[in-house]
């Protein structure tokens, strides 16, 4: 039998056809769904918002389409990695906001979370997550297969998990105003200057000083992640002037003579040259139309996410680069 777009709410237990699902209806269905889930966490409703979601995950037009209305409408204004509508380059664009002016913070703190999808806490996700716990502690402890060996999930979710990059992001939100509301834009006659930052379970936190940051921010930080089971990596966390720059993003972000300059970071640069170079290795007995149709497709994606900083005279160099290697 084949299946179609079912009724919200209702469960269909029959074959799918998957051609013949009427997507239209689907995304219609979905979508009121969505919507009514969103106003209800905007009002605090959190009963019906648990009967919405059953009705989202029991609905044959829901199992067909992703899920993240709840994320979205409690997601910070600064959260920007797997959100729709937003991009690394958005993510760049509000640090340029944030440090070009004036007056703007000079040291920046650069948070790396160590293991973040390895470590979220499940008693924290299952006291914390807005949905159905039976699903969610289900999906929790499945495991995860690879190389058809089963490993087991005691601890946080699986990296490339549909769902992982939404819970992550539920995880850590509530860092931009845990942060904020602490710092206040000034204390006493002094501006704070602090701003958050956050892209998955990267964050750059920026400060009026050094001591401020190491002193004041980052134990505020800390007991935050503990109680989510996460902790800052030592190693990778570090606190920097703007003079001295700083990679984020695949773009290098530092300030030259006073003025801000976001450039494509020299690690990100070797590893597209490096990438281009085995691709080129790979297909030594090609046709040249063959090997342009394989490397235009890699080289327009990179160019399109580097392209919005100050990206004229690195284009340049890897465009000699690749017609030398050419």
């Amino acid at each position: 039998m084949t299946a179609v777009a079912t009724p919200a709410g209702a469960v269909s237990r029959n074959t799918v056809d998957w051609h013949a699902i009427n997507w239209h209806n689907a995304h219609t269905i979905v979508r009121r769904l969505q919507a009514r889930l969103v106003k209800a966490t905007q009002m605090g409703r959190w009963g019906k918002v648990q009967a919405l979601q059953r009705l989202l995950t029991h609905a044959f037009s829901a199992k067909v389409l992703a899920l993240d209305p709840i994320a979205e409408t409690l997601a910070e204004p600064n959260s920007y990695g797997f959100r729709l509508e937003r991009s690394p380059a958005d993510a760049i664009a509000q640090c340029h906001r944030v440090l070009s002016l004036r007056w703007s913070a000079q040291w920046i703190l650069e948070g790396d979370i160590r293991s973040g999808f390895d470590s979220i806490s499940h008693d924290w996700l299952l006291a914390n997550i807005p949905m159905e716990k039976a699903i969610l502690r289900q999906w929790l402890t499945a495991g995860f297969m690879d190389k058809h060996v089963l490993s087991p999930t005691a601890t946080g979710v699986p990296q490339g998990g549909i769902a992982s990059p939404v819970l992550m992001n539920l995880t850590l939100n509530g860092l931009e105003r845990h942060i904020r509301g602490a710092f206040p834009r000034f204390q006493g006659s002094q501006r704070t200057k602090v701003h958050v930052l956050r892209f998955a379970d990267d964050c750059i936190i920026t400060g009026r000083t050094r001591a401020f940051l190491e002193q004041e921010v980052s134990p505020r930080v800390e007991p935050l992640l503990s109680a989510r089971g996460l902790e800052l990596s030592h190693a990778k966390t570090r606190i920097t002037h703007i003079e001295d720059g700083f990679d984020c993003l695949g773009t290098h972000v530092r300030t030259y003579h006073g003025k801000l300059v976001c450039t494509p970071a020299k690690k990100n640069v070797h590893a597209f040259l490096e990438a281009i170079r085995h691709l080129v290795k790979r297909q030594k007995q090609a046709t040249a139309g063959q090997l342009i149709m394989q490397l235009n497709p890699v080289i327009r994606g990179w160019a399109q996410s580097q392209q919005h900083g100050a990206s004229k005279r690195t284009f340049a160099t890897v465009d000699h680069h690749i017609f030398t290697l050419l």
